[in-house]
């Protein structure tokens, strides 16, 4: 009886250790059919970082001439470029697409489209209608719709306060430093970088001193004799004596022993902090996290902007004149104001000011319809 109740105890102890060895290689096998992360994660540990995307800087590229829709445009380096006008932005349908100098769009970066400067460029771009503003490294072409000097990306957008409206009137400057070594490291060499001139020089750093005269060391003697008139004068190369003293100024005569030159007291002067504006020298740019260096900036611009369309610009008043006559029959007020471009005296023609972008954008409409294909949205 002893012995059969001991088989049955075995025979128990050697299925449960049997059912334990399936379930762990049944654990065994979970595991490595689970392929969404790393294999050997400790339990409660942190995963790693996501690998980082190698920024891409493209190609340099300015280009030629180009058409589009019967306008030609003319890109160039324009150091001097400074302009206000209406921004548009784009996205969806440009997303993961290459740009016009070989880059990938990327609507949630920050990355601009212009019609003729260089690509790369970098620009300061200032949403006139909230004080906003961001630096956009320039990589693509447009944008195409008359009326419109920049488009953005979606997120370049977001961050200056238009996305859901969709158009802002800004300010667009270019900034020549940061354009200058994004060309750089796209590769811009030789005739390319002759445009952009020599780099400016960094300023050696310097201490302000104000020096003063300490008094004259012991053991002088102070002499108000003249000076000999055929006294000689040891000169050092070629240089002039120095011109004596007047009669009865106080000269430092040393005596025989050898005595140190009257030391020079140096001490620092207080140094002014730079003043905080446009011409102080800012810090360099990474040029590489200009695609995600989101920082915003809050810049003061004045009263409400004011939209207008420019019909046209005339060297002698009567055609001025005899144009904003034309235009008179779309309702709107037509002015016309004498400006100097290069010292040159130039009459302007302009529709406004208008309320809105969307009134501006059927003004326009309405003078290309009268036969004049070169009128423009301006901002002032």
């Amino acid at each position: 009886m002893t012995g059969q109740a001991i088989l049955p105890r075995r025979a128990i102890l050697w299925l449960a250790m049997a059912i334990g060895a399936i379930l762990l290689a049944a654990c065994e096998t979970g595991k490595s059919s689970v392929g969404a992360g790393p294999a050997n994660i400790v339990p409660g540990s942190t995963p790693p970082p996501p690998t980082a995307k190698r920024f891409d800087p493209g190609t340099y590229k300015v280009g030629n001439p180009y058409q589009v829709e019967g306008k030609w445009y003319y890109p160039k380096v324009d150091l001097a470029y400074d302009e206000r006008g209406v921004a548009s932005w784009y996205g969806p349908n440009f997303h993961g697409k290459k740009t016009a100098n070989g880059e990938i769009f990327d609507m949630t970066l920050i990355s601009a489209a212009h019609k003729t400067l260089p690509m790369p460029s970098v620009v300061r771009v200032t949403n006139l209608e909230n004080g906003r503003s961001l630096i956009i490294r320039l990589n693509d072409r447009g944008p195409f719709v008359r009326g419109r000097i920049i488009d953005l990306s979606r997120r370049a957008a977001e961050l200056l306060g238009f996305s859901k409206k969709g158009t802002a009137m800004v300010h667009v400057r270019l900034l020549q430093d940061e354009s200058r070594r994004a060309a750089l490291e796209a590769g811009a060499s030789g005739k390319n970088l002759i445009a952009f001139g020599a780099p400016a020089p960094r300023a050696a750093p310097s201490i302000p001193v104000s020096v003063e005269v300490l008094a004259p060391a012991e053991n002088v003697a102070v002499s108000m004799s003249p000076p000999q008139p055929n006294t000689r004068v040891a000169v050092a190369g070629n240089r002039p004596p120095a011109a004596p003293p007047p009669y009865g100024a106080m000269t430092a005569v040393t005596s025989n022993a050898p005595q140190p030159a009257p030391a020079l007291a140096v001490r620092p002067a207080p140094v002014e902090p730079a003043a905080n504006n446009e011409t102080a020298r800012p810090a360099p740019i990474d040029i590489a996290a200009l695609p995600s260096r989101e920082k915003v900036e809050m810049r003061p611009v004045g009263n409400q902007p004011n939209i207008f369309v420019q019909a046209g610009a005339f060297r002698k008043y009567i055609n001025a004149n005899r144009l904003r006559a034309r235009l008179t029959v779309l309702g709107h007020r037509v002015n016309v104001s004498q400006v100097y471009v290069t010292n040159q005296p130039f009459f302007r023609v302009r529709l406004g000011p208008l309320r809105t972008v969307e009134d501006a954008d059927m003004a326009l409409e309405n003078v290309v319809s009268l036969g004049y294909p070169e009128a423009r949205i301006v901002v002032d």
